[in-house]
């Protein structure tokens, strides 16, 4: 089995090879350019991920801000590479929250208080999106577990349905290698 940096560097590698790691110029930020990649569309530009500037403080800011301790396996993928857009990911569609230099901590604590505010009084860690905006992926703060190692749950914005989705971070990226598998294989039978 690969690492989640393993499977998380796959994912961006093939992305890069499909051409999917572009965006309108305006919005990557400047380090995150890819310079050595020419876009095909005007306007366009090419992407890469660049380690991450996420500093422990940020990370103790952001478990203030959900009130609950970060797995491990979760914090040190906060700091590993700073990305644009990785969505769309495996069999749910999840949607991570965006993880540009800065834009994580300076958007991502504000959303956590203004957006979800109910998820986190239930101790519902929440990461990202799914299936179009129609609930969201959490790390269930309820369980216990060792290292805060939570399990990943689905939720509709309703609070009607909570769906088990990955018994915890690192296996969470095993359906994600296993998806990734797939869609190159898809890929090169085209």
């Amino acid at each position: 089995m690969k690492t989640i940096f393993e499977v998380f560097d796959e994912y961006w590698n093939f992305h890069s090879e499909i051409s999917g790691m572009n965006l309108p110029y305006q919005m990557i930020p400047p380090q995150m350019k890819d310079h050595t990649r020419k876009s095909k569309q005007d306007g366009i530009s090419c992407w890469k991920t660049i380690p991450s500037t996420f500093t422990d403080q940020e990370i103790e800011e952001l478990e203030t801000a959900y009130r609950n301790p970060l797995p491990t396996s979760f914090k040190q993928f906060l700091q590993f590479k700073h990305y644009i857009n990785f969505k769309n990911v495996g069999a749910y569609s999840l949607d991570f929250f965006d993880a540009e230099p800065r834009k994580r901590f300076d958007e991502w604590i504000p959303s956590l208080k203004s957006e979800f505010e109910p998820f986190i009084n239930h101790k519902y860690l929440v990461i990202g999106t799914f299936q179009d905006l129609t609930g969201v992926v959490c790390f269930d703060g309820n369980a216990r577990v060792k290292d805060h190692e939570f399990p990943l749950v689905l939720i509709d914005f309703a609070f009607e349905a909570i769906e088990p989705m990955a018994e915890n971070f690192e296996d969470l990226f095993t359906r994600i290698e296993e998806h990734l598998k797939s869609w190159k294989k898809n890929k090169l039978n085209r």
